[in-house]
């Protein structure tokens, strides 16, 4: 028995409802993320044909940074190396019928450089009245060196004294310590701020000695 319209129209109906594509799953991974981070990835709207072994393991990842491919596992671990670049992960899935899609993750920023530390300044000089003190750098700041110095503030016995790169010491630091507050920038653009060791107590001035005279007459019998 040959087939009627209204057949044909609902085996059309039910072959385009079930036998296409319906579209792809969307995913997102994390924005903000920096070195050592975990990055890991949800499903941000679901596959209209059922979301299949996606994000089930059995699914295939493709981390990429900066165009390069970086990592093939479902989390990935933000390295130095990646410093500079942004990432975004590529997922081959099967949907729930049978569709193979590949669909690609929004990109993270780029990743910033990470504060390896800060650089060690120490006091060059004698603490003592009259004597100008400055600063040396005794070890260098490992994110590429000092930039640029900002601000110097001296201290004596915590008090402010002073700006600049040197410092004249004065009797009103006679029982102090003097210390030197450094504000300065990195080589990849860190604001650091570091105080240095502390001098000496700083000793008091010897201006000189007494004078003395004798008196009395030199003379047999005269005490003097």
């Amino acid at each position: 028995m040959s087939k009627n319209l209204f057949d044909v129209y609902t085996i059309n109906k039910y072959e385009n409802k079930y036998c296409i594509n319906q579209g792809v799953a969307e995913i997102k991974i994390l924005y903000k993320v920096k070195v050592d981070d975990i990055i890991t990835i949800t499903i941000s709207e679901n596959d209209s044909d059922g979301n299949g072994n996606l994000l089930t393991g059995n699914d295939t990842y493709e981390w990429i940074s900066n165009g390069i491919l970086v990592g093939t596992s479902k989390i990935y671990k933000v390295k130095e190396s990646d410093i500079g670049n942004r990432i975004c992960v590529n997922i081959t899935y099967v949907d729930g019928k049978g569709y193979t899609d590949t669909i690609k993750s929004n990109l993270t920023n780029t990743i910033p450089s990470l504060n390896d530390g800060q650089a060690i300044f120490t006091i060059i000089g004698n603490a003592i009245v009259d004597e100008t003190l400055f600063t040396d750098v005794l070890i260098d700041d490992p994110d590429k060196g000092i930039s640029s110095i900002n601000s110097y503030k001296w201290y004596s016995n915590n008090n402010f004294v002073g700006i600049g790169p040197t410092y004249k010491v004065k009797t009103t630091d006679i029982g102090n310590k003097i210390k030197v507050e450094i504000n300065y920038t990195d080589g990849e653009g860190f604001n650091e701020t570091v105080i240095t060791n502390e001098t000496n107590i700083v000793p008091k001035v010897n201006d000189g000695q007494a004078i003395f005279t004798i008196l009395g007459n030199a003379i047999v019998g005269e005490t003097l």
